[in-house]
């Protein structure tokens, strides 16, 4: 059972209790003065996933907020990010998949409407994206190869006219229906000591 019962609370403890641990709802549901509040804004979301064993929460902070964004969740080798700008998280997920080459690192975005609630965790302010948005970011993060990062058509054309100059190392494949972007996926050339098999054939090995 929730501790609470309106529609969003009910989601951001079905968010926490799936993507964070367990001792963190105990602080956030069991502590009277967690002061739970909610609101809604246009965010960009980066989920990441198989960011390996060396990642600590304070760098993915570090990391997220060189790009003005906050880091949200993290946990059992995946993250969540957000951003005010699109193009900050484009830039905060090339980065983080370049760091994490070695270990097929991939991420998800997404950009919409998101409901975002803040709380009080161990004295410090924090805030999560909730699920569709949320949702939708890791769908994309899931659905990615190693070494790759899925952008979806709400984020594509907010950040297409800067793809060429960001991306240079890596490959870039579109898919469209007619004439509508639909997902764009960038592939970053591994490091020399990586598998290669994401690139063979396709003449960047």
């Amino acid at each position: 059972m929730h501790p609470f019962q309106s529609p969003l609370m009910k989601s951001l403890s079905e968010h926490l209790l799936r993507h964070a641990p367990v001792s963190i709802w105990r602080k956030v549901f069991l502590n009277g003065e967690s002061g739970i509040r909610f609101e809604r804004r246009v965010q960009t979301l980066l989920h990441a996933r198989a960011l390996g064993p060396g990642w600590e929460l304070a760098e993915v902070e570090l990391l997220a907020g060189r790009f003005e964004g906050r880091a949200e969740v993290f946990g059992k080798g995946e993250a969540l990010l957000s951003f005010d700008h699109p193009l900050n998280a484009l830039r905060a997920a090339l980065l983080m998949q370049r760091v994490g080459a070695d270990t097929g690192a991939r991420g998800g975005l997404a950009t919409g409407q998101c409901n975002i609630a803040h709380f009080q965790l161990d004295g410090k302010a924090c805030q999560v994206a909730l699920p569709p948005e949320a949702s939708r970011a890791e769908e994309r993060a899931l659905r990615a190869p190693p070494g790759t990062i899925v952008i979806g058509a709400d984020t594509c054309e907010l950040v297409a006219p800067f793809l060429a100059d960001e991306v240079r190392d890596g490959l870039i494949t579109t898919e469209c229906e007619g004439e509508r972007v639909t997902q764009v996926c960038i592939t970053l050339a591994p490091h020399a000591s990586a598998d290669l098999s994401t690139f063979a054939g396709i003449g960047m090995t």
